[in-house]
């Protein structure tokens, strides 16, 4: 009997080790899955934290990019309303000009087109003081002018260059 039990025993062992054997190579490839699993998900986290970053990256652009526009929109902003303000002013100087230019022939063509008939009784003052009153008309029209220019270039000093070189 002892001998039957031995090679139970035996056979039991053998077989126990076939059985541990079996687990053991069971576990070392759940735990080669388990490491490879383990390794495509540092490798995932990685690409996600690298299109985290990329995307911070891009996204500090974009607001950079949006400051510059709307630093270039204020700019171009600010430069049509000074090109609005120039152009109102020089639309004004050119009215200036053309009524000054106009009274100043009025005043001269009717200096030119009166008619004085010379006769024994005409008042010998007469002439010079309407000389003198078409001259001060001219010399007036001619000083506000003069400071209307003035004005414009210390209202608006970009203006003033295109003034001086026009004359």
């Amino acid at each position: 009997m002892e001998g039957v039990l031995n090679t139970a025993q035996t056979i039991l062992t053998g077989y126990d080790v076939t059985l541990q054997r079996q687990i053991r190579s069971e576990e070392r490839a759940w735990r080669a899955e388990d490491l490879a699993y383990r390794q495509h998900e540092r490798e995932v986290a990685s690409q996600e934290l690298q299109f985290m970053l990329e995307e911070r990256t891009f996204l500090a652009a974009q607001i950079q990019q949006a400051h510059v526009d709307n630093a270039r929109a204020l700019w171009q902003r600010f430069v049509n309303r000074n090109r609005t303000e120039v152009q109102e002013k020089a639309e004004q100087l050119k009215a200036l000009s053309a009524l000054a230019a106009l009274l100043a022939g009025f005043a001269l063509v009717s200096f030119l087109e009166f008619q004085f008939v010379v006769d024994a009784d005409y008042n010998r003052a007469l002439l010079p003081l309407f000389a003198l009153t078409t001259s001060i008309t001219v010399r007036s029209t001619a000083t506000r002018l003069r400071h209307a220019v003035a004005f414009s270039k210390w209202s608006f000093p970009c203006a003033a260059p295109c003034m001086e070189q026009d004359g």
